[in-house]
């Protein structure tokens, strides 16, 4: 857990997996690098190391009022579904301790 900040990457809104989900979503890159990022707040807040036991595709989508963004973030291999939970792949890069 990386206290009270947390990274925004150069370019963030421009990357392909961020072009690929907001067309999957029908909204702007603008907004779902904003979506992401609060996403990727909350799993920096309660896992250390990317492992979120019992979470579901339900529970992400519901978390940022946004159906669909759990599975375009697998669908870009930035999410992986466990079946009893899911991890967030290459999180120690951004996130963490």
């Amino acid at each position: 857990m990386a206290g009270d900040w947390i990274k925004w990457t150069k370019g963030l809104t421009r990357k392909p997996e961020v072009i690929s989900i907001a067309a999957r979503l029908g909204r702007s890159r603008q907004e779902t690098a904003a979506i992401l990022m609060e996403i990727w707040e909350w799993a920096d807040e309660i896992s250390s190391d990317g492992n979120v036991p019992s979470v579901t595709c339900v529970t992400l989508d519901a978390l940022t009022n946004t159906p669909g963004i759990s599975n375009a973030m697998i669908e870009v291999k930035w999410l992986e579904d466990l079946g009893n939970g899911m991890i967030f792949p290459n999180f120690s890069r951004h996130n963490g301790n």
